[in-house]
C-alpha cells in the first residue's frame, strides 16, 4: 500500500496517508473542483433556475436577472485576470466563440476601462 498524497509507503496502522502532513495535503487536493466540471454544474443550475422562474412570477425573475448581472461581473473579472496573465483579446475571444474585438468591446462596456482593443505586436 502507498500513501494517497505522496505515493510513499504506508507505516503500520495507516490506511491512506503516511503522515498528518500528507493527510492535510491529500484532503485539500481532494476538495478541489475541476474547473470544467464546476462550470458544467453551474450551467446546469442556471438553466434549471430559468425553468423554475418561468413557472413562477416576476419577483423570481428579478432574482434571475441579478444572477445574470453577477455572471457578467465574473466574466469581466476573469478577462482582467487573463489579460494580466498575458492572453490576447483574440485568444480570449476564441475561447468564448467571439472575435477578439467583440470581447474587448463587451469588456469595455461592462468595466468602463479604456484599454485598447488592438493586438499589440510582440
Amino acid at each position: 500500500m502507498t500513501c494517497a498524497a505522496c505515493g510513499g509507503p504506508l507505516p503500520k496502522g495507516r490506511r491512506r496517508f503516511c503522515s498528518d502532513l500528507c493527510r492535510v495535503r491529500g484532503r485539500r487536493q481532494e476538495r478541489r473542483y475541476d474547473t470544467d466540471e464546476f462550470t458544467a454544474m453551474i450551467t446546469r443550475m442556471i438553466r434549471n433556475l430559468g425553468r423554475r422562474v418561468g413557472r413562477s412570477d416576476t419577483a423570481a425573475f428579478g432574482a434571475l436577472w441579478q444572477v445574470r448581472d453577477t455572471a457578467d461581473e465574473a466574466c469581466a473579472t476573469a478577462i482582467d485576470g487573463l489579460r494580466r496573465a498575458g492572453f490576447s483579446w483574440t485568444e480570449i475571444g476564441a475561447a468564448a466563440g467571439q472575435s477578439g474585438q467583440g470581447i474587448g468591446q463587451w469588456h469595455r462596456r461592462r468595466s468602463g476601462t479604456n484599454e485598447s482593443f488592438q493586438e499589440v505586436a510582440p
